[in-house]
């Protein structure tokens, strides 16, 4: 029977997070309304970065290479994109009006994101600027993130991974769909039992979709509820592994409280 052990928690007083990714072993997380803030997976404080006196923080993209250890960040409120150097605390921020959406591309150097309206952008850190995206997709990563993005606007998904380039969404009689880009693989389940889905993640086989008020998980044919979030609010989540997955909820009392609450799925 498909369930889940807590492994951590930890409650963060007056933290005020509400955006979080992983990259490298580390948690990248806003810290309030000044920066970043980078954690170990024991949840322990590593590092501020303070950018801004005020900044909203609607994304965080992060690299999938070892190399450059940096983050982007995206902030539509601020109208600006920053690139983070997360080894120095160095950054550099670029004034536009671009509505990002969640798909990007970053292998090494080569960081490309792709606007609402579907402009593919490539973003050079060193010259901090942009450009319209020209070459082709000829080469077997790109093309990928090629089928992704027509993937996202054909099928206007709730759930969507730029890294592992698979998505989720459901069809118009709300059947949850899984669909690995990389593969070209497609995996159809039922219907939720309660809720409307707002987010998926995939663990080698074991697909656990998010609803408001509860976490399902397939199994046997058939969804499980594995964690009920009715007294538990919630700001976010971050899939770590193969088999963890990170919980960020708050109290009713004190909306700034977060407690973060690492999950194994077994």
């Amino acid at each position: 029977m498909l369930k889940l052990s807590k492994i951590l928690t930890k409650e963060f007083l007056k933290s005020d997070i509400y955006q979080c990714s992983f990259s490298r072993n580390q948690l990248i997380c806003n810290d309030k309304s000044k920066g970043i803030q980078l954690f170990d997976l024991s949840l322990n404080l590593q590092k501020k970065i303070t950018i801004l006196p005020k900044i909203t923080i609607e994304k965080i993209f992060i690299t999938f290479t070892p190399v450059p250890n940096a983050v982007f960040l995206y902030s539509y409120e601020n109208n600006c994109q920053i690139y983070v150097d997360l080894e120095t605390g160095s950054y550099k921020s670029i004034k536009n009006n671009y509505e990002l959406s969640p798909l990007y591309h970053w292998d090494k150097n080569n960081l490309l994101v792709v606007t609402q309206m579907g402009w593919v952008l490539t973003y050079d850190h060193t010259l901090n600027e942009y450009r319209f995206f020209k070459n082709n997709f000829s080469s077997n990563k790109l093309s990928t993130f090629l089928d992704l993005i027509i993937s996202y606007f054909r099928l206007k998904p709730f759930a969507v991974d730029s890294q592992r380039k698979h998505l989720f969404f459901t069809n118009d009689i709300e059947t949850i769909i899984f669909f690995d880009v990389d593969l070209i693989k497609e995996m159809v389940y039922a219907k939720l039992p309660n809720g409307i889905a707002i987010g998926g993640m995939m663990f080698e086989k074991t697909p656990l979709i998010v609803t408001e008020d509860n976490i399902y998980g397939w199994d046997n044919n058939q969804w499980h509820s594995l964690l009920d979030l009715t007294n538990k609010p919630l700001t976010g989540w971050q899939q770590l592994s193969n088999s963890t997955f990170l919980l960020i909820t708050y109290s009713w009392e004190n909306p700034t409280d977060k407690i973060f609450e690492i999950y194994e799925i077994a």
